[in-house]
């Protein structure tokens, strides 16, 4: 978390702590906040003649379809095609923006920036915050892009109406002083309902993106031609090789579930893995991967139950 806003947050009475490797906010300021923290995030830029490119040869999505009014939404894979980093691409002021969990956005921005030598652009890890808004409506179609206070706003999916801004510090802190803010809960509950898996330090590099349902999502293209990873994650594909999948589950317990924390059956043998868990401190919903076979209900080393509905 960028240090100053961190201290922003604390001056609004909110409190900053530690969850899935990234400092978050917990609380709300205000009686309606309109804001929701997701400074777990981070925003990576890549500018340059070459960065739309550059990129092209990384990422799962088809970054010839980026506009600056349509985002994307991709994956970073490592050779043996397991997911490093979930992202979402938009152009903002001929750069491509690049949101990532920020307990993994150090190791994202050093993974491509070695093969930056290559290339016409640079990366810079920003000093932006990103911001959370739920609508009544939509307001624009999922993924549609448009300015907005010096930064940008992106239309997201979801069974609630809502868009992620992308902003410059300053512009952030103004927002949230005088409409208030509220932590990311509601957000990720609603981010689990629409099986968008996020990937943390916890689970880098550990699942295919079928294993993380990122095809579903649209975040593979299998028609953009080469990509780091792409080969394994094709032959998965049509060869039908997944022995793994997403669920999405309850969990009841003492406390939340951490990201990457094993499922074990009844016999204390792991056999799945949680990726994301949202709700009140004593339950809520969570994202798993598991084999086929899975029994449907397990537990963490902790005690908390989780079973997939």
């Amino acid at each position: 978390m960028i240090p100053h806003w961190q201290t922003h947050l604390t001056e609004l009475g909110m409190r900053v702590t530690t969850r899935n490797g990234a400092p978050c906010a917990r609380g709300s300021t205000g009686a309606d906040p309109a804001w929701i923290d997701l400074s777990h995030f981070s925003i990576v830029a890549f500018e340059g003649a070459d960065a739309k490119s550059f990129l092209q040869g990384y990422l799962t999505c088809d970054m010839d379809a980026l506009t600056p009014t349509n985002a994307l939404i991709g994956a970073l894979c490592n050779l043996q095609g397991r997911v490093v980093a979930d992202v979402v691409a938009a152009e903002c002021d001929h750069r491509v923006l690049l949101w990532t969990h920020a307990s993994i956005a150090q190791d994202f921005f050093a993974a491509l920036r070695k093969y930056l030598v290559f290339s016409k652009s640079k990366a810079t890890l920003l000093d932006w915050v990103a911001l959370g808004q739920l609508h009544e409506t939509p307001v624009h179609a999922p993924w549609t892009t448009m300015p907005e206070a010096d930064g940008l706003r992106i239309a997201l999916p979801g069974a609630q109406a809502r868009s992620l801004l992308l902003l410059p510090l300053s512009a952030a802190v103004e927002l949230t002083r005088s409409e208030g803010v509220i932590d990311a809960t509601s957000w990720d509950v609603i981010d689990i309902e629409a099986r968008w898996a996020h990937v943390t330090h916890a689970t880098t590099a550990s699942f295919l993106p079928q294993m993380l349902g990122y095809t579903a999502l649209g975040a593979v293209s299998f028609s953009k031609g080469c990509y780091l990873g792409q080969e394994v994650v094709a032959r998965a594909e049509h060869r039908g090789a997944v022995k793994r999948q997403l669920s999405v589950a309850t969990w009841h317990g003492a406390t939340i579930p951490d990201s990457g924390e094993p499922i074990l059956d009844g016999d204390g043998q792991r056999r799945a893995t949680l990726i994301m868990a949202a709700g009140d401190p004593d339950q809520g919903v969570a994202l798993i991967v598991a084999p086929s076979d899975f029994p449907g209900r397990g537990s963490t080393a902790a005690g908390v139950t989780i079973e997939v509905r």
